[in-house]
């Protein structure tokens, strides 16, 4: 891979080297994330088991919605952590900044794809505070 290194320009070089400190950053705060919902999980699950909580319609709702959330925010984490290593190769970073850099005025886009985990995490939060 050095030797690979010694052909591009530093400019390149330089984009590489961002890149691959950019995908080792998204992939730490994904695992991060995955320990916060798993914990999340199992303090929801928690709850859960007491009586007055499966009573009330709400709380047990809340709950749910919580755990539910959650679940799919650890999904989703799961997911990236298993795919975004293989996205340090040189075109697929080419692809990315050229998707990034689209003006995009819809609600779908590659940043909102990428937050998914921490979106679904912080909406798990939410239910849990309620």
């Amino acid at each position: 891979m050095k030797s690979m290194d010694v052909d591009l320009d530093p400019k390149m070089r330089q984009f590489r080297k961002i890149w691959e400190q950019f995908i080792k950053r998204l992939v730490k705060g994904w695992e991060t994330m995955n320990v916060i919902s798993a914990l999340l999980a199992s303090a929801v699950l928690t709850i859960l088991q007491i009586e007055g909580v499966t009573a009330d319609p709400v709380l047990r709702t809340t709950a749910l919605l919580a755990l539910t959330c959650t679940l799919i925010s650890l999904l989703y984490g799961c997911i990236y952590i298993i795919c975004f290593p293989s996205m340090k190769a040189m075109n697929k970073a080419a692809e990315w900044a050229k998707e990034f850099r689209k003006p995009n005025t819809n609600l779908w886009n590659s940043w909102v794809m990428l937050a998914l985990p921490s979106i679904w995490l912080s909406w798990a939060i939410v239910f849990f505070l309620v």
